[in-house]
């Protein structure tokens, strides 16, 4: 700057050819090329000059720079990268309060949450400060999708997985194998059971987040063995299709046994009968290998096990293996397990003309409680369980066999879980139908037992089974119905009626079922449960009567829902719980609305309340009304019922001079 006091001019000279008139000049943006020397030439009014100089340093700004690695995934390593070469100090401030001063600092196992902008000040030695700023991006990490349930497919097929929660913009599943961590693409067809694992993937912001693993899905593979006995006489028979099916069914079974370890196998058999053996060896039987799945009903065409239709395509396996006209040459058993473990299954199969020595003769007259001691030969004719055998054995009829102990079926020390099958017709002394010896404890559901002759249909030595809607009727013979020796059983949702004697104790735990006779339990009626077409007892053994039931009958809708699972059917393949209500007792559910009803006190109160009834509403013109056990009811104005029965100490007051009660209506 120059002075001021009574000057005339000025004239500034300097670095790069300044110059200047004025008193005090500046340079805006300087440099540090403007540093150097400056003069002033002042000149006052009497035409006096004076000169001064000055010297000028202008020092350079530091460059200041701000980047970072984003965009990122969550739980990455954010790195913020800024300043340049002869810099003293870094200020980083951010997000969240965010600071600091090293020049490159980083935020470890960064979230979504630190996304935004972020500034740094950098001052060089001279003191001079640039400021820089930068954008930060972190994706999140896609949630972790889940997988669908295990598949079993057969060898040579393909499947597609199916995993959820991976959907939106930017979004995909990939699949790897579990072994290897190899990405895969769907299908996927593996020739040996294998594990996969789902990751979801996220393209946004320029990157691609991925989830971490889902679950594994197991793609287990079932090897299928054909049979069909119409294929005997072609020549190439190995059991790999239809075309080239196994024409016997002992060749498939042992087969079956000599699969691929770990590996499912599975036997397809065609309609047709098969008998054990070509020769007259009683002895012999079809040995059913374990965790082996023996499926029949098929027309021979399938590729489908859904496809099969087991009630059309009638797959017979029958131990008529000598003389037709004859008995006692047929098989002892027409089926074995032995040690079989609960993946063994047996479905879809009529068993007939088993014969484990059954004399009719020697029967006729026996009213013993316990069998005499018997020797193999005797014991099931249809089929036999030993050594701890679980099966599944489901679909099959059950008819026309006979054995001294074990008509259709002996277990000893086995527990089958028995499904929707039918026993008819069969004879034996003990256990006409099912014998169950020695901790048996059977699983016996939606099935039938009709037309059998001997002591028991169903048979319990030392074994407790559960039944869950069975229904017997029209077992002749002593004690025609349900036998227990040393045992107790649980039946629920059953029906025991028109056999030579329901049961021969007290001791067992029998709920929501009709019982002829009665007996005692929570939801048990005595009432003629109304079967379309039943056969007298004294008939048997036949294979005849119709045991579904008619719209009249009190069974409908009267069982327990608590005993059954939504997926379960009832002998005839329809939904239990039909239109989603109250099940029915016994192997059939009613298709269509009951014209019959009954109503029971749950409780004492009015017999104007719902709360009072099981059914939740006032019984109506036509019902059957059961004041049950140690409820009283007390009428006060309009009551409806068809009759009414007093169960135990149950009671029924009037109170009133107004009211009515209606019965008979």
């Amino acid at each position: 700057m120059g002075g001021n006091q009574g000057l005339a001019s000025y004239a500034w000279t300097g670095v790069n050819s300044f110059s200047s008139t004025l008193q005090n000049p500046s340079i805006p943006s300087a440099t540090p090329l403007v540093s150097g020397t400056y003069q002033v030439r002042v000149t006052n009014a009497n035409g006096c000059t004076a000169t001064a100089t000055t010297s000028v340093v202008v020092n350079a700004l530091p460059i200041a720079t701000a980047s970072s690695n984003s965009p990122i995934c969550a739980g990455s390593t954010l790195n913020l990268l800024g300043g340049t070469q002869g810099l003293v100090s870094y200020a980083w401030t951010g997000v969240n309060s965010f600071s600091s001063t090293l020049q490159n600092p980083s935020i470890p196992s960064a979230t979504p949450l630190v996304s935004g902008t972020y500034q740094v000040t950098v001052t060089n030695a001279n003191g001079c400060t640039a400021l820089a700023t930068t954008s930060v991006m972190v994706n999140p990490i896609p949630a972790t999708p889940t997988t669908a349930s295990d598949v079993t497919i057969y060898k040579g097929n393909s499947t597609t997985l199916v995993a959820t929660g991976c959907t939106g913009q930017g979004f995909a599943i990939k699949w790897y194998e579990t072994n290897t961590n190899n990405l895969v693409t769907m299908p996927v067809a593996p020739s040996v059971t294998t594990k996969y694992y789902a990751k979801c993937e996220q393209f946004m912001n320029g990157i691609t987040c991925t989830s971490g693993k889902s679950n594994d899905a197991t793609v287990s593979i079932a090897n299928r063995i054909f049979v069909d006995i119409s294929k005997a006489s072609t020549p190439t028979q190995n059991g790999t299709s239809w075309t080239t099916a196994y024409g016997d069914l002992q060749t498939g079974l042992a087969q079956a046994t000599s699969g691929v370890q770990n590996e499912a196998t599975e036997v397809w058999v065609a309609k047709g009968t098969y008998k054990p053996t070509a020769t007259i060896d009683r002895n012999v039987s079809f040995g059913i290998p374990s965790n082996v799945k023996v499926y029949g009903g098929f027309f021979g065409t399938e590729d489908d096990l859904n496809a099969r239709d087991f009630r059309t395509n009638i797959t017979v396996l029958s131990g008529e293996i000598g003389n037709q006209q004859v008995k006692d040459d047929n098989s002892n058993h027409v089926v074995s397990f032995e040690g079989s473990s609960v993946n063994t299954f047996f479905d879809g199969f009529t068993i007939t003309g088993g014969y484990a020595n059954f004399y009719a003769e020697k029967s006729a007259n026996i009213t013993a409680t316990s069998p005499p001691v018997t020797t193999t030969v005797e014991r099931g004719g249809g089929i036999i369980l030993t050594a701890g055998a679980n099966p599944l054995i489901i679909n099959c009829t059950f008819m026309n066999n006979a054995a001294t102990t074990g008509a259709a079926i002996y277990a000893n020390e086995s527990a089958p879980h028995i499904a929707n099958c039918k026993f008819m017709g069969n004879q034996g002394t003990f256990g006409s139908a099912i014998y169950l010896e020695s901790n048996s404890n059977a699983q016996i559901d939606n099935s039938l037992f009709s037309g059998n002759r001997g002591i028991g249909a169903l048979y319990n030595n030392y074994s407790n089974p559960i039944l869950t809607n069975c229904t017997f009727g029209g077992n002749g013979g002593y004690n025609g119905g349900i036998f227990n020796s040393n045992s107790q059983p649980s039946v629920t949702n059953s029906i025991l009626w028109g056999n030579t004697t329901q049961f021969n104790d007290t001791q067992s735990t029998i709920t929501y079922s009709i019982v002829q006779g009665g007996y005692a339990g929570v939801g048990n009626l005595n009432y003629d449960p109304q079967f379309v077409s039943p056969t007298f007892e004294g008939l048997a053994p036949n294979t005849t009567g119709d045991y579904h039931l008619k719209s009249s009958s009190l069974g409908i809708d009267r069982g327990n829902n608590g005993s059954i699972l939504l997926t379960d059917v009832d002998l005839d393949g329809y939904l239990r719980r039909y239109n989603g209500g109250r099940v029915d007792m016994g192997a059939y559910e009613f298709q269509g609305n009951s014209v019959s009803s009954i109503v029971i006190s749950v409780a004492s109160g009015n017999w104007e309340s719902n709360s009072t009834w099981d059914v939740g509403r006032v019984p109506k013109i036509g019902d059957l009304v059961i004041i049950n056990n140690n409820h009283t009811v007390n009428l006060n104005g309009m009551g409806n019922a068809k009759n009414i029965e007093y169960r135990g100490t149950g009671t029924l007051k009037l109170n009133t001079t107004n009211g009515k009660l209606n019965i008979g209506f």
